[in-house]
């Protein structure tokens, strides 16, 4: 496509209002990271062991591994949990399409883990 005379005018006037505002956003960035100079966590200390090998502090919050909030399980094919419902985050049209597919398959006699659509 060609290039209009109107995006290339309104192209020169962001140039131009760019560095108009660029002190500006300068004092702003020197001003938030002098502010945040206690906040944020230096980076890690390299100690040096006795044999001289280079080794990282490690934290001890890394080091903790964290804990399951939930006990439920989710059967993963039908993504039901061990109740029998679903979980809040899945989607009302997800659900649908899951119980579509559930219903549209049965389990042939006689040979186990083989399933057929329904006709």
């Amino acid at each position: 496509m060609a290039k209009s005379i109107r995006a290339k005018s309104r192209r020169r006037a962001r140039a131009v209002k760019r560095e108009q505002l660029q002190p500006k956003v300068l004092k702003q960035l020197a001003e938030t990271l002098s502010n945040t100079q206690g906040i944020v966590p230096l980076p890690r200390k390299v100690h040096k062991k006795e044999n001289g090998e280079d080794i990282k502090m490690e934290d001890v919050d890394d080091a903790t591994p964290m804990e399951a909030t939930s006990n439920s399980t989710i059967n993963l094919k039908t993504m039901k949990l061990a109740d029998g419902s679903y979980p809040k985050w899945l989607n009302q049209k997800k659900i649908y399409k899951l119980k579509k597919a559930a219903k549209g398959q049965k389990v042939t006699a006689g040979r186990k883990g083989r399933t057929r659509k329904r006709r």
